[in-house]
Formats: structure tokens, C-alpha cells, sequence
């Protein structure tokens, strides 16, 4: 389980994401994902993609080679998801799903796009699923505004 061992106040180390282009909204949640931990007290490395001709090289800690997940918190490695307030439960948890397989198997959901009177059926719906579609995730942390909780543990 992932705890934090720093400070309230921190800042995350790494190079923030380009927030620009087609992916800005969920690489500007990303970054602020990034920022949030680190204030709570989190160990927080942002991680880089590696450019490769027009394509990226995963960066080495994906479970895919060819894979970047965001972040290493606390020694853990974790990627970050921000689905938009149209995002439906379905498709968050395809996209989860994938992530859990091919990037990491812990994973920080930053919310703070997605609708307040939806989110406790969001995390209850994902947190049913650990031991179908999501039997990879080993872990969920949650950011709501400027809080972090864990919404699941795969205890070992």
C-alpha cells in the first residue's frame, strides 16, 4: 500500500507534461495529479515518454516495453487517468482495463473533471470489477479537488 513519507507541501519531481494538442485536458490533470500528491506528501517522479521518429518508446517502466505510465510515487509505479464528465462507466473501465494490462497496475484517477453526484457510483462500479475486468489493478488512488484517497488495495 502506497503511503505517503514527505511533507505536506511537497512539489513532484520530473518534467511536467506538455498540456497542449489533443490530449491537453487529461495531460493538464496529469500535471495537476502530479502536483496534488506531492502536496499530500507523496514521493512523486514524473515520468517521460521518449520520442522515437513520430511515434514514442515506452520509458522503461511499463509493463508493455513500449508503454509510458506517469508517475513513480513512493518506489511504486503508477498511470494517471482523468475521464471527462461525458465519460461513461463502460468506457473508463476499458480504458482502465488497458491501462492495468499494459502500463501499470496501480493507478491514480484524478476526477476532478467528472460529474461530483456521479463519482461515488463510478468508484463503487470499478471497485466491483477488481476481480473481473480489473483483476490487475492493484491499486486506485483517487484525486477529488486537492485530496488524495485510496480507493482500492489488492492486499498480498
Amino acid at each position: 500500500m502506497t503511503k505517503p513519507s514527505l511533507p505536506k507541501g511537497g512539489k513532484p519531481e520530473g518534467n511536467y507534461a506538455k498540456d497542449t494538442g489533443k490530449d491537453a485536458r487529461g495531460l493538464k490533470r496529469q500535471n495537476e495529479a502530479a502536483d496534488v500528491l506531492a502536496e499530500q506528501g507523496y514521493r512523486t517522479i514524473m515520468l517521460d515518454e521518449v520520442p522515437n521518429g513520430n511515434a514514442f518508446d515506452g520509458n522503461g517502466y511499463g509493463i508493455d516495453p513500449s508503454k509510458s505510465p506517469d508517475f513513480i510515487i513512493e518506489g511504486q509505479v503508477f498511470d494517471c487517468y482523468a475521464p471527462d464528465k461525458g465519460t461513461s462507466l463502460q468506457n473508463i473501465l476499458t480504458t482502465l482495463r488497458s491501462k492495468t494490462t499494459k502500463q501499470a497496475r496501480r493507478i491514480v484517477l484524478n476526477l476532478n473533471d467528472y460529474p461530483v453526484e456521479k463519482r461515488r457510483e463510478l468508484i463503487d462500479y470499478l471497485i466491483s470489477q477488481t476481480h473481473k475486468d480489473l483483476k490487475h489493478l492493484d491499486e486506485l488512488l483517487i484525486i477529488e479537488g486537492r485530496q488524495v484517497t485510496r480507493g482500492y488495495w489488492r492486499f498480498d
